[in-house]
């Protein structure tokens, strides 16, 4: 069955609608997964009359056009073609760049000053609106708090929910419970928590997947992340961390915090990680304690991170300790801020990966060979968004880009690393 011609009166008598409201919303749909009307006139099985026609209001599609556009474009027919109402408030555990990760909220309102699952105790409050990016993982709803460096990519990111009050809602758990305000419809989303910014490279695939899947990628370091997909709060963890017994990486990690629930470890990249120095130091600095011996300002990863164990053991090798090693100016959320921290001269050195001291042109020194892997629980397996992933690893695109990124070894890039 064709679309149905657009009775030009039916707005005035009675759908409160404005013509071509609908048509709108599909062409933005269209668009946000790149696709062309032809492209998705032929992946729905209708013609490409049928989808201009739809576009502009002149038509109206029948159930089995609109199921089938909505299908291809991974939304539900209600989210085009239904009343343009608000989405209604929605229960969401929130995590936040700081702090214990299980908080947890439902879909208008700040947390509370006196909350114990963020910064905001003896901190400031929040002045303006909290602002969060949603996903699903399984059946919970998270928000991720768009605060800080994780609510920018080159600007300001896109929220999808808001909370608009201060008031904690009383949880039988103990955790708090918030109101969300989504601004628009939760998308499919692959989730994942991870300190690696290739991560990024992994959007595009995830557009053109059917059907497409957003990236949701929450910065964090390696042992956060773990803890995120142990609560299920997250599809996949990226991980490097070290076993000081075996010197290898990522599946006594993986297993310690898994084992119980079952996991696949993914291949994803390997790097060196050692230390960022601006490039007049370069001939001074050999080691951690040439750092200590020059007393160069030095930017630290947070606790829980693989760079800031990786600092504690050379430190320990040289006989020195965290708390008599040089002036420590900031602490920075990831390998790139640590490299930006020195080329803006805000510092003299860190610890972070080796492809983002050259992206910022700086000098290095390798401490560690390490491997960065993705984990993903057994229970997400089958989910549209993982299947998406496991296609995205294997793609010859993706293993291009990283390999494009001087200081990455893509090379295992999709195997299955280990699986218990």
């Amino acid at each position: 069955m064709s679309p149905r011609p657009k009775n030009p009166t039916a707005d005035q008598d009675g759908d409160p609608r404005p013509a071509g409201e609908r048509g709108n919303r599909l062409r933005l749909a269209r668009l946000a997964r790149r696709m062309s009307q032809d492209q998705l006139a032929q992946q729905a099985h209708v013609s490409r009359q049928s989808i201009a026609g739809i576009e502009s209001g002149r038509w109206d599609p029948s159930l089995r056009v609109a199921i089938s556009i909505a299908r291809v474009l991974g939304v539900t027919v209600e989210e085009i073609f239904g009343d343009a109402e608000a989405p209604e408030p929605v229960v969401a555990t929130i995590v936040d760049p700081e702090g214990d990760p299980l908080s947890t909220a439902t879909s208008t309102a700040p947390r509370s000053a006196h909350s114990p699952y963020g910064t905001l105790s003896g901190a400031t409050p929040w002045s303006m609106t909290g602002r969060f990016a949603l996903g699903r993982v399984g059946p919970k709803t998270v928000g991720f708090s768009l605060r800080r460096s994780h609510a920018l990519a080159s600007g300001f990111l896109p929220a999808s929910a808001i909370s608009s009050s201060h008031q904690d809602l009383p949880r039988g758990d103990g955790s708090p419970s918030r109101v969300l305000s989504p601004l628009a419809p939760i998308s499919a989303s692959l989730v994942i928590a991870g300190c690696d910014p290739a991560t990024a490279l992994l959007g595009p695939l995830l557009e053109r997947a059917s059907p497409p899947v957003d990236l949701l990628w929450w910065p964090c370091s390696s042992s956060r992340a773990l803890s995120l997909l142990q609560a299920g709060l997250v599809h996949a963890a990226g991980i490097h961390l070290a076993d000081p017994a075996s010197g290898t990486y990522n599946r006594q990690a993986a297993r310690a915090a898994l084992g119980s629930l079952g996991a696949e470890v993914l291949g994803f990249t390997t790097w060196r990680e050692g230390i960022v120095l601006a490039p007049h130091h370069r001939k001074q600095v050999k080691g951690v304690g040439d750092i200590a011996r020059l007393g160069l300002r030095v930017v630290q990863r947070e606790p829980g991170s693989e760079a800031r164990a990786l600092l504690e053991r050379e430190l320990y090798r040289a006989g020195l300790d965290l708390d008599t090693f040089g002036p420590t100016c900031a602490e920075a959320p990831g390998h790139l801020e640590v490299a930006a921290a020195v080329a803006w001269g805000l510092a003299d050195a860190g610890i972070a990966s080796e492809p983002a001291a050259l992206a910022y042109e700086m000098a290095f020194v390798p401490l560690a060979t390490e491997r960065y892997d993705l984990v993903v629980a057994n229970s997400s397996i089958g989910s549209v968004e993982v299947q998406a992933l496991l296609r995205a690893l294997g793609s010859s695109w993706l293993a291009e880009q990283l390999g494009s990124l001087s200081g990455y070894d893509a090379i295992e890039c999709g195997r299955i690393v280990d699986s218990f």
